[in-house]
């Protein structure tokens, strides 16, 4: 009868060992993560707004593009990976905001000019609000769809197809996707 209650104990010994070492693991895991997870968050965010930066670099030169000549057109493909655009055609802006950023981009409260756009982050409790847009106010009219109105394109898994065409005083801008 010792024999088997001994190795019943040992049993049970390395059972609350497996326990015990499980946790250990997770807690581990678990503390990486609430470590990392932030910065990982942070990084992509970073990554979104910079494709968004380039995103509408490629949207400017493509409008200056079709500025020089009537009638010419391009086709643009605009990725919003989080986030909004809006096409504001009654104030000649284009603007991108990011409510939710876990990263701040700029000097909070300042705007900053990287190129022909203007950057804005305003610091909120746990994130940040970024904002993008370029102004095209005195320089160019801009439409959307003929139309002076505000078109807001939302986030999607694929590029948005915009169509900019000189009509000869108004640069239009038109979703063809």
């Amino acid at each position: 009868m010792i024999g088997n209650t001994n190795m019943q104990s040992s049993k049970a010994q390395v059972w609350v060992e497996t326990v015990v070492y499980t946790l250990i693991g997770l807690s581990i895991m678990g503390l990486v993560l609430a470590f990392a997870l932030p910065k990982i968050n942070e990084m992509k965010d970073k990554a979104i707004i910079d494709q968004t930066i380039e995103a509408l670099n490629e949207l400017d030169t493509k409008i200056l593009d079709v500025s020089y000549t009537a009638g010419s057109t391009r086709i643009v493909d605009f990725k919003i990976g989080k986030g909004t655009a809006l096409i504001d055609a009654e104030n000649d802006i284009i603007i991108f905001t990011m409510p939710e950023s876990h990263v701040v981009y700029s000097e909070s409260g300042a705007t900053t000019k990287t190129g022909e756009i203007s950057v804005k982050t305003e610091k909120k409790a746990k994130t940040s609000r970024v904002k993008l847009w370029l102004n095209y106010t005195g320089r160019f009219d801009i439409t959307y769809d003929g139309q002076n109105q505000e078109k807001t394109l939302q986030q999607a898994p694929s590029p948005y197809k915009l169509l900019i065409e000189n009509n000869g005083s108004v640069i239009n801008l038109k979703d063809i996707s």
